[in-house]
């Protein structure tokens, strides 16, 4: 049995997730050597919901500690982002944002959320080597979920650099806004 059937992974809910780092002029994502979570340009950096919808996710007590415990996922199987949100959206997709600073979500499950809204900031609790944000949109909370395409707007592909006004980015491609 391999490791990601043991903890209750069957799908791909991750098939179209995202990591976003905080870069600056020369691409560089800390200042200084790096050692701490305060050195990166990203950390505590405001974070806001992608669209319209109702929080059904909120942890907010993980460590900026870079910790993260495998055996918890069998529980939870959100465990893997530290602390995180997950807001359902009209359609029945759930948005999911991890990596968030300890203390920093400014929602709580229940709550309804605007395209927009600061939800929380950027931190490295659960299994995260530094501050970024990952985001992803799957069809459920569960590990069960399948992923889901995300469309962004007004980026640029770094590797071609055109400006997308508004469509699909493929994993794996670096983009910058301007």
């Amino acid at each position: 049995m391999h490791f990601i059937e043991v903890y209750g992974l069957s799908t791909n809910f991750m098939r179209y997730a995202y990591d976003f780092v905080l870069l600056d002029k020369e691409n560089r994502k800390y200042t200084g050597d790096g050692a701490s979570e305060l050195d990166y340009y990203g950390f505590n950096k405001d974070v806001y919901a992608a669209g319209n919808g109702k929080v059904v996710y909120a942890s907010n007590d993980h460590k900026d500690d870079k910790s993260f415990d495998v055996t918890k996922l069998k529980k939870n199987p959100l465990e893997l982002y530290g602390n995180c949100i997950g807001i359902q959206h009209k359609n029945g997709a759930i948005s999911i944002y991890g990596h968030l600073k300890q203390n920093s979500l400014m929602v709580k499950m229940g709550d309804s959320v605007v395209s927009g809204q600061k939800i929380a900031a950027i931190g490295v609790s659960g299994s995260s080597f530094f501050p970024h944000l990952h985001f992803e949109v799957r069809t459920s909370i569960m590990n069960a979920a399948e992923g889901l395409p995300s469309y962004f707007s007004n980026i640029y592909a770094l590797e071609s650099n055109m400006k997308i006004k508004s469509g699909f980015v493929e994993t794996g491609s670096i983009m910058l806004t301007k």
